[in-house]
């Protein structure tokens, strides 16, 4: 081996072993090997990192505030993807999700910086991507014409905190499961994962952050939060308000609960923690209950199919049973069937009263209001009678006019033969034509008018001209045909005489205008035609239907007719003829209301004809009691009631069969059981916690499992979305994230 020295590019003196057989630049290539690993090159200067600023706290503040505006856009953005991902991959279109991200950077808004933003942004983002379609569902839901999309839009709008727990949770499972690096199986597991947890704790969470808000208004010193949804923390009259407001919206009326009910109810609603689940129309059917008296179940406050079914089988297989526990439910309809009776015998009164009765009534009344007007007006004409000018001539002139009308109204063919020689002899001889003659030609025009047909109406023309004349005396009383001067003495008599006839004219006057108020009467109405027409349309039974069959306004008439007396009379008729429509003309003691024909026969009267005899109150309970009934039968679409009985006798005798062959056991008290057994079957319990009705059931949308699924529904979803998105989208993600 030979030595070598070789001076390095510093200055520095090396000695080089080498075999003895190397050539020069082998020597050099060896000792530039050996300076590189002793030496080596000094790195790259790294570009320095800007140091980041401090931000102040309101910075701070408004960057949260606009990071929740850019979550909110992409959020939405996101949940739109579900419905366009699948189009745009095909059409080669902008998710909705990159519009809304591009019009965030647009608007200035921040974007999150470092991992825990991210998780959080990813987070939020689902939660109101998840809230979108819920508040969509509920603005479609009470506007849906289908059953089914009715059915769908409740679904989607129902839990709300849930799904926008799960949808939240999503996002974060999701986000730290793309940090991991997991397959897209991966990612949409952890999605769903964190779904079904959010979901679980949305509730709780909505809950602890109306709380924090509460305390922290509070550490402000401003005035509390009202406790909307706290009944146990309001005042009567706070949650008096409340719950009109809620009735209202569903088409009722708090006011018309009666109060002594409405503090029932207050006191109902109080023992719930939350109104959230309240059922304003469950409410309402409580209350109708509690105003009528009637035992009300959780099927007939809440009026659901699964509940009724149940209630109604198990109501009939009791009934069925020797058992007295199951009879329970059977035992309440039958009490109910017999309050709805007594209630309507409460509104009609102590007893039935027939519409016979009431024409009777009528036809007394309208015959005494006729013979009083008779006798003013024979009163009339004898006091006109005994005046000394009521044989004096007055002008006939009338009797053309009379003629006059019969002619322009083509009556003259038809008028009475009788009548018409009577009018020719007075216009022959019309000195003749004196109070007397007008009084007999009134009467003979009055019975032609009783004749009917074309005779009625000729006279009635007729009459008509004679009541409207200006009846007056004719120009002299005292002939003088020569035209001879008069003596002191006779014009002594004239001054005399001529002041008879107007004085005599005036009682007259006063008798043809009791006339007229006798006739107007009798011709006032078809009901005082038909009561004084002496025919079959006069008698009492048919008045009294026509009080049943009236319009508003003929029953305004016959409440006249009938007077204070006559319409507590009216009243009981009306009641009593409702109940036994809604028997279907059974007995009080063996018929059952139907609610079909109650309401039919209620809705037939109509509300301006019930108050003329009613007051608003007694309405009220009429109408309330038609509810109930309507509650008490109802078999809504869904049911299963098994109305045959089969069924339900084959259950019933099981239980007595089971009950016969355990009681013959000594000892074991196996008797007891059976009834135990039967209690927990029949779960007369449950069904008559009514009060519980009114509010929405846990498993509808509050329990715990259906927490989870919606959130896994949600979470599943919205997880799911971006591997519907093209290929640059996740690229982009990652990079986001630094990887």
């Amino acid at each position: 081996m030979a030595t070598f020295r070789i001076t390095a590019p510093n200055g520095s003196v090396y000695e080089i072993t080498a075999p003895d057989d190397a050539t020069q630049e082998q020597v050099l290539a060896y000792a530039q090997a050996n300076y590189a690993q002793a030496n080596p090159a000094p790195a790259a200067p790294q570009p320095q990192q800007p140091a980041q600023p401090q931000r102040s706290g309101f910075d701070n503040l408004a960057r949260q505030f606009g990071l929740t505006g850019r979550y909110a856009l992409e959020g939405v953005g996101q949940a739109a993807d579900i419905v366009a991902a699948p189009i745009n991959a095909f059409t080669g279109g902008t998710n909705p999700s990159k519009s809304a991200e591009q019009l965030s950077d647009w608007l200035g808004l921040p974007k999150p910086e470092g991992k825990l933003e991210r998780v959080v942004g990813d987070a939020t983002r689902m939660g109101f991507g998840a809230a979108l379609p819920a508040g969509i569902a509920g603005k479609l839901a009470p506007i849906a014409t289908s059953t089914a999309g009715k059915a769908v839009a409740t679904g989607l709008a129902d839990n709300v905190p849930a799904q926008i727990g799960g949808g939240a949770g999503a996002g974060a499972a999701d986000s730290l499961a793309r940090d991991a690096n997991l397959p897209p199986a991966g990612v949409v597991a952890a999605g769903l994962a964190g779904g079904v947890a959010g979901g679980m704790l949305g509730q709780p969470a909505m809950r602890a952050a109306s709380g924090a808000g509460e305390l922290l208004v509070r550490s402000l010193g401003r005035e509390s939060l009202p406790k909307a949804l706290s009944p146990r923390n309001m005042t009567d009259a706070q949650l008096a308000t409340t719950l009109r407001n809620r009735i209202s919206i569903s088409g009722g009326d708090w006011d018309a609960i009666p109060a002594s009910v409405q503090r029932s109810v207050l006191a109902d609603v109080r023992k719930a923690k939350s109104l959230d689940n309240l059922d304003a129309k469950a409410l309402q059917r409580l209350a109708d209950f509690r105003a009528t008296g009637l035992t009300p179940t959780r099927g007939t406050v809440t009026l659901d199919p699964i509940q009724i079914t149940r209630e109604k089988n198990l109501a009939k297989a009791g009934a069925n049973s020797t058992l007295s526990t199951p009879q329970g439910l059977a035992r309440v309809e039958n009490e109910n069937a017999e309050l709805l009776i007594k209630r309507l015998q409460e509104l009609q009164g102590a007893r039935d009263v027939e519409a016979t009765e009431i024409g009777r009534k009528l036809s007394d009344n309208i015959f005494a209001q006729r013979d009083a007007l008779r006798q003013a007006e024979q009163a009339a004409w004898e006091a006109a009678k005994a005046s000394p000018g009521y044989k004096m001539p007055m002008d006939a002139k009338v009797l053309s006019d009379m003629n006059q009308a019969l002619g322009d109204s083509a009556l003259m063919p038809f008028m009475d033969k009788n009548i018409s020689a009577y009018m020719q002899a007075l216009q022959a001889n019309p000195e003749q034509f004196t109070p007397q003659a007008y009084q007999n030609l009134q009467s003979m025009l009055s019975r032609a008018m009783a004749a009917g047909g074309n005779e009625a109406a000729a006279a009635g023309a007729a009459r008509k001209a004679l009541e409207a004349a200006q009846i007056k005396p004719q120009a002299s009383q005292i002939p003088n045909p020569q035209g001879l001067p008069s003596t002191g003495a006779q014009a002594r008599v004239f001054r005399v005489t001529d002041g008879m006839p107007e004085d005599s004219m005036a009682a007259i006057n006063q008798a043809r205008a009791a006339t007229r108020a006798a006739y107007a009467f009798e011709d006032s109405s078809p009901l005082v035609r038909k009561a004084l027409s002496e025919g079959s349309m006069s008698d009492p039974t048919r008045l009294g239907e026509y009080l049943l069959r009236s319009t508003p306004d003929e029953a305004a008439e016959i409440a006249r007719l009938l007077g204070n007396e006559g319409k507590g009379l009216a009243r009981a008729a009306i009641a009593t003829h409702i109940k036994q429509k809604a028997l279907n003309g059974a007995s009080d003691e063996m018929g059952n209301v139907s609610q079909k024909a109650l309401n039919s026969a209620i809705k037939r009267m109509g509300d301006e004809k019930l108050k003329l005899f009613f007051l608003d109150d007694e309405i009220d309970q009429l109408k309330r009691l038609g509810r109930v009934a309507s509650y008490v039968q109802a078999q809504p679409a869904g049911s299963a009631v098994n109305n045959s009985n089969s069924g339900a006798m084959v259950v019933g005798k099981g239980l007595d069969l089971l009950t016969g062959i355990s009681s013959k056991i000594p000892f074991l008290n196996i008797n007891q059981q059976v009834d135990a057994l039967a209690t927990t079957f029949y779960r007369n319990p449950q069904a008559m916690n009514a009060t519980a009705g009114i509010f929405a059931k846990p498993e509808q949308g509050a329990g715990l499992l259906s927490s989870a699924g919606r959130g896994a529904v949600a979470g599943g979803v919205l997880s799911s979305t971006p591997l519907l998105a093209t290929a640059e989208e996740p690229k982009k993600r990652k990079n986001s994230h630094g990887k």
